[in-house]
C-alpha cells in the first residue's frame, strides 16, 4: 500500500509573526474589539453556528462603542453617520463580493446585494424619489405611529411571554406600512390572512421592484 501523505510541518514562526501583525500593525489594529477577534475569524463563527451572533455583536457595542472589530479585516459600525458615510454618495467604500450569492435569479439584485457601483445607482435613482429626506419626514408620524401600537401588542402581557411567530408579527407590521386599513387592530383576521400566497405576494412587492433584471431598470 502507499504510504500516506505527510502533513506539513506547522510554521510556528510563520503564525507568530501573523498573530503580530494582526494585533500590532494590521491598519485596523487601532480599534477596539475582542482580543481573538483580531487574530481569527472563529469568535464570529463561533457565534453564527451557536444561533446568538446578533446578542454577541449587540454586548460588544455595548462594551467597545459604536464601532469594534469582529474579525481581523472586518469592522463592525452602529452609528447613523456611519450608515450615511459608507451608503451614501461616492465614497471610498465596496461592498464584498459574497454579497452576489443572494440574487434569487440570474442578472437580478437588489441595491442591498448590488457590489457594482454603476448598477447600484441606476437601481438606487428608482427609489430616492421614495426614500428623500423629505418623503421620509413626511411618513415619520404614521410610521412612528403604527409601529409604536406594535410594540405595545408585543409587550402587553407586561412580563416574560409565550414564543410567538415572529414571522408573522412582522408581516402585520409591514401591512400595516404599506396598507393603512389598520390590520393591528384586527391582528386575528391579518395573521390567518398572512398565510395567503396572494397576500404576502403583495406584500413582497418592494422587494420586487429591487430584484428585477438589469434590462428592466
Amino acid at each position: 500500500m502507499p504510504a500516506s501523505p505527510t502533513p506539513p510541518p506547522l510554521n510556528c514562526p510563520q503564525y507568530v509573526g501573523s498573530l503580530i501583525y494582526c494585533l500590532y500593525f494590521h491598519p485596523l489594529a487601532k480599534y477596539p474589539g475582542p482580543i481573538w477577534s483580531k487574530f481569527s475569524v472563529w469568535p464570529y463563527y463561533y457565534y453564527t453556528v451557536r444561533g446568538d451572533r446578533h446578542i454577541w455583536i449587540w454586548q460588544c457595542h455595548e462594551i467597545y462603542g459604536p464601532v469594534f472589530r469582529y474579525r481581523p479585516d472586518g469592522l463592525l459600525f452602529n452609528s447613523p453617520q456611519a450608515n450615511r458615510d459608507i451608503y451614501e454618495g461616492n465614497h471610498n467604500v465596496k461592498k464584498r463580493n459574497f454579497y452576489q450569492m443572494y440574487p434569487r435569479k440570474a442578472g437580478g439584485g437588489n441595491t442591498w446585494n448590488c457590489v457594482d457601483k454603476v448598477r447600484h445607482a441606476r437601481k438606487r435613482r428608482t427609489l430616492n424619489a421614495a426614500f428623500s429626506d423629505k418623503a421620509l419626514k413626511t411618513s415619520e408620524g404614521y410610521i412612528v405611529r403604527h409601529v409604536d401600537r406594535w410594540c405595545e401588542l408585543i409587550g402587553a402581557d407586561n412580563g416574560w411571554s409565550k414564543p410567538r411567530n415572529m414571522a408573522d408579527w412582522y408581516r402585520t407590521r409591514i401591512n400595516d406600512l404599506y396598507v393603512p386599513a389598520g390590520s393591528l387592530n384586527r391582528l386575528d383576521e391579518v395573521l390567518a390572512a398572512s398565510r395567503d400566497i396572494q397576500l404576502r405576494g403583495y406584500l413582497g412587492y418592494l422587494g420586487l421592484a429591487q430584484s428585477q433584471p438589469e434590462r428592466m431598470l
